[in-house]
């Protein structure tokens, strides 16, 4: 258990993200009112999608940096971001059983650009703090 324990934050919220690819189309709430302004330059469905999996891919590349915190920065974004491309493609999918939801090649491709997003920006902030020192990650272990 020990040894998995920095994915648990990566499976709360794969599990945030199936409950809410679970909730019926008809039942999906409007937009905040204060995001409607935003609604003429940002496709708002897709900037969620952009949001949920960039924050996925973040915590699994900190699984990994904590897990190891040796661990090749560029490997740990490369594989965070091919893990939530498919898990995108898996959620969308699971969404073709959803009453009301489509499999749409535009959300998982949203999903794809967060999960590398989330993935790249993780990795240079673990590279500048390791660059500046501060790096106070979990010890290796196996």
């Amino acid at each position: 258990m020990n040894r998995f324990r920095h994915w648990i934050p990566v499976a709360g919220w794969s599990a945030m993200i199936f409950g809410l690819s679970s909730i019926p189309g008809y039942d999906l709430p409007p937009p905040p009112s204060f995001l409607e302004y935003l609604q003429g330059f940002v496709q708002l469905d897709k900037f969620v999608h952009h949001l949920l999996f960039a924050g996925f891919a973040w915590l699994c590349v900190r699984a990994m940096v904590m897990h190891r915190p040796a661990r090749n920065l560029a490997g740990a974004a490369l594989f965070a971001a091919l893990l939530a491309s498919a898990f995108g493609a898996t959620d969308e999918w699971h969404q073709i059983l959803t009453p009301g939801r489509s499999c749409d090649f535009f959300d998982w491709f949203s999903d794809t650009v967060g999960g590398v997003l989330g993935a790249s920006l993780a990795a240079l902030a673990y590279a500048v703090l390791r660059r500046m020192g501060r790096f106070p990650f979990a010890r290796e272990t196996s």
